[in-house]
């Protein structure tokens, strides 16, 4: 029996809460993930059986399994990419903070599209709009109120 990944049962839950039926999510599954589908029987006891925390610690125990990779991927992505980055910012006497961001944005950027990006950006900009949002440490940084950052 072939075991499917949390991220097929989320998909194939979700088109199913759509309003598909189950032969319409076997092929979106077979075109999205390139896999052979799993039978309707199995997904029926997914309805029946997954709720939200099942399939939330599901994901949480999946993304465990691929944090060695992922860390390793991330360093490659850091050692190739902001640190050159950083020194021609400073070579150049330029903002090296706001040098990280723009290499940071322009990953995330090339992962989305530009088209996406840019449509994630504006509506982040306009929920945030007229909201205080409180800084969250991220990566094990002290987050920095806005007046702070301003400063020389």
């Amino acid at each position: 029996m072939q075991r499917f990944t949390a991220r097929v049962k989320l998909y194939a839950l979700e088109q199913r809460r759509s309003g598909l039926a189950w032969k319409q999510v076997q092929q979106g599954i077979r075109r999205t993930f390139n896999i052979s589908a799993p039978s309707i029987r199995a997904m029926e006891k997914w309805e029946k059986t997954m709720d939200r925390d099942k399939l939330s610690r599901m994901v949480v125990e999946e993304g465990k399994k691929e944090l060695p990779r992922l860390e390793d991927a991330a360093l490659q992505q850091v050692a190739g990419g902001l640190i050159p980055v950083l020194w021609q910012a400073k070579d150049a006497g330029e903002d090296l903070e706001l040098n990280g961001w723009l290499w940071f944005f322009s990953v995330i950027e090339r992962q989305l599209g530009s088209e996406k990006f840019e449509r994630f950006l504006k509506e982040y900009i306009e929920r945030r709009s007229g909201t205080k949002l409180e800084p969250v440490p991220v990566f094990g940084m002290k987050p920095q109120p806005d007046e702070a950052r301003r400063q020389p």
